[in-house]
């Protein structure tokens, strides 16, 4: 009988603590992962545990641009290193703010990033074909 290894949670900075909570009610492990910003504002982000074979859990909120395109890369990272599983848990949906067009010609952001978000897990699944992704929202 095989044992199945804890689920790996990897967190965004602002998730953490919600993360190390889930980790002691669910027994999962915290993955960490070096993150930075080049000089020209290029960002850089590095997995220092193993995922390979894993259900890995990336946990973030999309407060912002930026934190919404950290979790897309920390997800695409954790496939590209042979995660057998993929799920992404967001606590905060920063989009909701404008819901719906009042005015011709607006853009409804929320309403483009879930299926940007659910687009870019399957892509990586059909693109790596490693995984199964999960979308969790």
């Amino acid at each position: 009988m095989t044992v199945e290894s804890p689920s790996v949670i990897f967190a965004l900075p602002d998730a953490r603590e919600l993360a190390q909570q889930i980790a002691t009610e669910a027994c999962c492990d915290i993955g960490r992962y070096e993150q930075k910003l080049f000089p020209d504002g290029e960002r850089y982000i590095r997995l220092l545990d193993s995922v390979s074979g894993r259900h890995i859990v990336c946990l973030g909120a999309t407060a912002n641009h930026e934190s919404t395109l950290d979790l897309y890369d920390l997800a695409s990272v954790v496939v590209a290193e042979g995660a057998r599983r993929l799920s992404i848990a967001i606590p905060y949906f920063g989009y909701s703010t404008m819901e719906r067009a009042t005015k011709r010609g607006e853009a409804v952001v929320a309403k483009y990033r879930v299926p940007m978000i659910h687009f870019v897990l399957l892509f990586i699944d059909s693109q790596w074909g490693r995984t199964k992704s999960n979308a969790v929202f």
